[in-house]
């Protein structure tokens, strides 16, 4: 069979399963009681743990050429020089940005990742929060951050101040996920590969069964709880300031089955199927 119509036969199958659960959650009535730890034990039985990332320096030199690679491919104006990176950690894509003749300024809320390689290059990177930017106004070409809007815990003050430093015609790049709604939302897989485990079991449930297989904690505090709809009436309320200059939600439809056995449950979560199903958010702004 040609791979052609292979592909046309699954993604018929995947759209007919996400209406099949689309409608069966929509019909449900909410359910607050969560799954027990014995089904936790079950579950975890059918999930294996994703491939390691990796955090060696050549890893880190890799996705920071990467990055920067990607980041300058869609902005589209080239005379851009001045760059900020929100929650750069390791400070490898700011490292690339200046090999490639741009400013570039990193700033990360704890500075303990930031890489010597960066640093013995003379990147500035900075110990900052990003809700409040210690930067003069209109000052950069272009703020940007991969995988760091999901675990801000104000999302809301992290774009007003990415605003506020934005140049006129300068623009805002963020590309995040897993959003915590959606099936690997609780960014603890290598402990619990349980899809939507945030959402089939209580806090307390998940720390139990951690305990008892030596598995160590969850720092519930590293990730903000948003979800799709918060996010897009977050980037809706700058219609007028910012334009989207790109726009893309990923979905994630591969665990559609346990939403639809424990439909009451995630009812209780969200009223909204989208919710649950986008994976991460990719989005361009250019300030106005």
């Amino acid at each position: 069979m040609p791979i052609s119509i292979q592909n046309s036969i699954y993604f018929l199958r995947v759209k007919n399963k996400y209406r099949r659960t689309k409608k069966l959650f929509e019909s449900a009535q909410p359910d607050v009681n969560q799954l027990s730890i014995s089904d936790l034990r079950q579950l975890r039985k059918h999930y294996s743990f994703p491939s390691e990332y990796h955090y060696s320096s050549e890893m880190l030199d890799i996705r920071g050429k990467e990055r920067t690679d990607h980041l300058i491919s869609i902005i589209p104006s080239k005379t851009c020089i001045k760059y900020l990176e929100l929650g750069c950690w390791d400070g490898m894509v700011c490292y690339h940005l200046k090999k490639q003749g741009k400013k570039a300024y990193g700033i990360d809320n704890k500075g303990i990742g930031f890489d010597n390689l960066a640093l013995s290059e003379g990147v500035d990177l900075r110990m900052m929060d990003a809700s409040d930017l210690k930067f003069v106004g209109n000052y950069f070409d272009v703020v940007f951050s991969y995988n760091g809007f999901e675990h801000f815990s104000d999302p809301a003050s992290v774009l007003s101040e990415s605003y506020r430093v934005i140049k006129p015609g300068g623009y805002i790049y963020l590309g995040f996920g897993p959003l915590y709604m959606s099936p690997m939302g609780l960014h603890a897989y290598r402990k619990i590969p349980v899809p939507y485990s945030q959402h089939l079991f209580s806090r307390q449930t998940l720390l139990d069964f951690l305990q008892e297989e030596n598995l160590g904690q969850i720092d519930f505090s590293q990730i903000n709880g948003w979800s799709l709809i918060q996010f897009r009436n977050l980037f809706n309320s700058y219609s007028g300031k910012l334009e989207k200059v790109k726009y893309i939600e990923n979905s994630n439809y591969n665990h559609l089955d346990l939403i639809r056995k424990y439909a009451p449950v995630f009812k209780s979560k969200t009223a909204n199927f989208d919710d649950l199903t986008c994976r991460s958010i990719e989005v361009l702004f250019r300030k106005l």
